[in-house]
């Protein structure tokens, strides 16, 4: 008679078996909590850059709109195509409005171009990218014909609106008329 012992435990080959199994289980948890975590990265990142534009388009039309006339001749409003100088309001880190000296430039790259904001209160924003280029107009409020003017220098008299222009469309910002 022949006699078969039974056997108790695992093989060292069933032993990798299982731990290979787990070792699957546990990469494709790790790859897709990684997916998830860049996900999650790129929905943050696209918010922050949707309230970036959308804040930036509202701060443009509230320092245009805010513009003041000033007696100061090193702070009058000036502006040609790519820049404009002037007094407006702004709102400081304390979270009141504070005056503020105000250059809004077009810088051009390529094909596209962002109109940057330098404050006096310190720092520089970006407000607005678009594709294509961009100039500046300004419009007289006592027009002496109907169109738009390229350059504006008059210290006494604020324009009573400005331009963005393109080839393709023109956005307006309106002037409040103040005075200090």
């Amino acid at each position: 008679m022949t006699s078969r012992r039974r056997r108790s435990g695992f093989t060292l080959l069933e032993l990798i078996l299982a731990l290979a199994l787990v070792g699957s289980a546990m990469l494709g948890g790790v790859l897709l909590m990684d997916q998830i975590d860049d996900s999650g990265a790129r929905i943050v990142a696209e918010s922050a850059r949707m309230h970036r534009e959308a804040n930036g388009a509202s701060l443009l039309r509230r320092l245009i709109a805010q513009a003041r006339v000033n007696d100061d001749t090193t702070r009058r409003f000036v502006g040609d195509e790519r820049t404009v100088f002037l007094a407006s309001v702004c709102d400081v880190p304390g979270g009141w409005p504070e005056p503020c000296d105000v250059t809004l430039a077009i810088d051009e790259r390529g094909d596209s171009c962002a109109v940057v904001a330098d404050l006096s209160i310190g720092g520089a924003l970006v407000l607005r990218r678009d594709a294509g280029n961009r100039a500046w107009r300004y419009l007289d409020a006592a027009p002496r014909d109907s169109s738009w003017a390229t350059h504006w220098s008059s210290g006494t008299t604020l324009p009573a609106a400005l331009a963005l222009v393109s080839a393709h469309d023109t956005v307006v910002f309106p002037v409040q008329v103040r005075h200090d």
